[in-house]
């Protein structure tokens, strides 16, 4: 028995060792035992330096019993938190727990588009009801990742009139005659060349997009007891959001191991490309909520736009209740060196 608990003790005491070898952390490990009138405000995370947050209130009169263990890195923030509590059969408020947890991970969003003009006289006088310019947004990215980045114009204001025209002037000619045009007179250059040269129909008209979330990533949950009732709430989750690079890492492109980003793909026009070192983006919860007399809430709005995942949820009992959810969302794994093999421990 001694040598199995020596031999215990000392793997317990390599991990503790190993753990700083993969990277920089926080971890804190806490049990409550609490009688009387309770006030505790927690939070853990903070929201997309590790990938989520969360934040926790408990109040009221009784006795609880709570362990939480957490544990963060850049991107990534795990916790392992469970209350079970009575209310008082006197208390003049009722002891309740409010948790809430917020995702870096973006939401799928809605992708609406406006037809523009840098010249509002223009549109009824020179451009013609149906004249289009498609922005690169429309024709290259997937409408499954829209709503990371406005890759369409969003507005002409504080853009040198002179320079766009030079950037999108086709001859030689053309600039020249741009460049001899004094301040203030390349409007009116603009209006008198307008209809002979269909290269300004294409500079004048563009597209802009608005992108609207359709989901708070949001996932809370609130149990309160009644005077001598028990409630619990436990939550075990694991959330990570590694950050985007526009140059994701592959051997042409270079980038940071620890991001992620898009290359082409001949079958599909994008693929998704991640370092060994990114923690991954994703969110993976159990949760249970108990009470055998008082109320429980619940609020889910989560989605997602790698799979168009969606769910939403607003929901109050009050009464008994018991309610137990396991979810997952994995959006992008972790690379091959977050997530290191046991046997690297030893």
């Amino acid at each position: 028995m001694k040598k199995k608990l020596a031999f215990a003790l000392a793997v317990v005491f390599v991990l503790s060792m190993a753990v700083p070898a993969f990277a920089s952390d926080m971890t804190l490990n806490t049990t409550y035992k609490m009688d009387g009138t309770i006030d505790l405000e927690k939070q853990v995370g903070h929201l997309c330096n590790t990938g989520a947050q969360m934040n926790q209130t408990i109040s009221g009169e009784g006795e609880m019993e709570k362990t939480m263990n957490t544990t963060q890195i850049a991107g990534r923030v795990t916790v392992d938190d469970s209350q079970d509590f009575v209310t008082a059969e006197d208390a003049v408020e009722n002891l309740s727990v409010t948790s809430s947890i917020r995702l870096c991970a973006p939401a799928k969003h809605e992708l609406s588009a406006e037809e523009r003009t840098y010249l509002d006289e223009f549109h009824q006088d020179h451009i013609p009801a149906d004249a289009w310019q498609t922005t690169w947004a429309d024709t290259m990215v997937p409408d499954a990742l829209r709503g990371y980045w406005n890759l369409g114009w969003d507005s002409w204001e504080g853009v040198d009139l002179r320079d766009q025209l030079m950037d999108a002037a086709p001859t030689a000619t053309w600039r020249a005659a741009i460049a001899a045009t004094p301040d203030g007179q390349l409007e009116d250059l603009i209006a008198t060349h307008y209809n002979a040269a269909p290269w300004l129909e294409q500079f004048l008209v563009y597209t802009t997009w608005d992108y609207t979330a359709l989901t708070t990533q949001t996932w809370a949950a609130y149990v309160e007891a009644e005077p001598g009732e028990m409630g619990t709430l436990t939550q075990d989750f694991e959330a990570a959001y590694g950050w985007y690079d526009e140059q994701p890492v592959t051997e042409t492109f270079g980038g940071r191991p620890d991001q992620w980003g898009f290359v082409g793909d001949p079958d599909y026009g994008w693929a998704i490309a991640t370092g060994d070192d990114y923690v991954g983006n994703y969110f993976n919860i159990d949760q249970l909520a108990y009470v055998s007399d008082g109320e429980v809430r619940r609020f889910i709005d989560i989605s997602s736009p790698f799979s168009h995942a969606f769910v939403h949820e607003d929901m109050s009992v009050v009464g008994m209740a018991e309610i137990e959810d396991v979810f997952a969302m994995d959006n992008i794994e972790p690379g091959e060196e977050a997530v290191p093999d046991w046997w690297d421990l030893f």
